[in-house]
């Protein structure tokens, strides 16, 4: 399922999604520190990023803020982070959920997943914009507000 919308967002994350494969850049989270860019916060063993193709829609109501944490070391589960790592983490899902951030990690053999690299979405919700119908059409979310 793809939760952006299908003629933006969507289309772009394809398209950037192809020219990486063709290019074989390998992991994209791991090539972070070309990009600074997207780097919101960083810390001993993990980065807070903007997501450059952010969801906009999630449980229900559109998407105000995406971000993600990922692990600077490459891994594809967080049953592989250090006691140190775990620590680190922990303390920054506590941080951003007080911030109003929604939680959203995919187990590695979940379809879904797109990167092979960890990464725990956070995504932060406007309740004043519902989407009352969502139609899943060939992995494709369409939406009527």
């Amino acid at each position: 399922m793809d939760f952006r919308k299908p003629k933006q967002s969507s289309r772009n994350y394809k398209k950037y999604r192809e020219e990486n494969a063709a290019k074989k850049r390998g992991c994209v989270f791991c090539k972070i520190n070309e990009e600074k860019s997207s780097i919101i916060d960083e810390f001993k063993w993990f980065r807070i990023i903007k997501n450059i193709f952010p969801y906009d829609v999630w449980d229900g109501y559109e998407v105000s803020d995406h971000l993600m944490i990922v692990p600077k070391q490459h891994t594809e589960t967080i049953g592989d982070f250090s006691k140190e790592e775990l620590q680190e983490y922990m303390n920054l899902l506590v941080k951003y959920e007080k911030m109003g951030y929604s939680i959203y990690a995919r187990a590695p053999q979940n379809k879904r997943k797109t990167v092979p690299h960890e990464h725990t979405h956070l995504i932060i919700l406007n309740y004043d914009k519902p989407v009352k119908w969502l139609f899943n059409v060939k992995s494709k979310i369409l939406w009527y507000k």
